[in-house]
């Protein structure tokens, strides 16, 4: 009986000791990580809309009305150019095998100028298919008044063409764009 509780104390120790690093290696981490993240999405913004010259976040009251209505949105930042909207960058989310798949969707004239995928945790070989910049072009120039349909065969003109094999990988980019271009139209009411 004392040797269990020994055993038990011992172990203990050894679990705080634990918790404790970690909680300590992840407030180290933590500043460092976001900070990056936040990195990747300027960076994203400007090869999204190359001829804007500044971005500017959306008032946050504005920002909070919109996400009261959208679930899925993180951020709606504003492409100018000499002053003037030229664009939007919606950062949105939708439901992919592996977890949210984060995107950037840059809307320029009423239509899909480009994406990127920002965040995603798809199946390697498979799901990460939806990196491949032939995958994130079938978006480009699609028009922000229509949703825009996963097919597996024959896409139109406001379709775009499943990856084979990772169909809820290429549903879940398609969703959080189509949250894009329902906060697009929102705005420009």
């Amino acid at each position: 009986m004392k040797e269990t509780v020994k055993l038990g104390i011992i172990l203990l120790v050894f679990c705080l000791a634990s918790a404790g690093i970690l909680s300590y290696v992840n407030g180290v981490t933590a500043p460092i990580i976001s900070e990056r993240e936040e990195q990747n999405a300027k960076e994203a913004y400007q090869q999204l809309i190359p001829e804007a010259d500044e971005f500017e976040a959306l008032d946050a009251n504005e920002l909070s009305q919109l996400k009261q209505q959208v679930s899925k949105l993180d951020s709606v930042i504003l492409a100018k150019s000499a002053g003037d909207t030229i664009g939007y960058l919606f950062t949105t989310r939708g439901g992919g095998y592996g977890g949210d798949i984060s995107v950037i969707t840059a809307i320029v004239d009423n239509a899909v100028k480009d994406i990127t995928i920002l965040k995603m945790s798809e199946t390697p070989d498979i799901g990460t298919k939806v990196l491949e910049r032939s995958f994130q072009e079938q978006y480009v120039g699609k028009i922000t008044t229509e949703p825009i349909a996963v097919k597996k065969e024959n896409p139109g003109d406001q379709d775009i063409q499943a990856i084979s094999g990772s169909t809820v990988s290429s549903k879940g980019v398609t969703d959080a764009v189509n949250i894009a271009l329902e906060v697009s139209e929102v705005l420009n009411k």
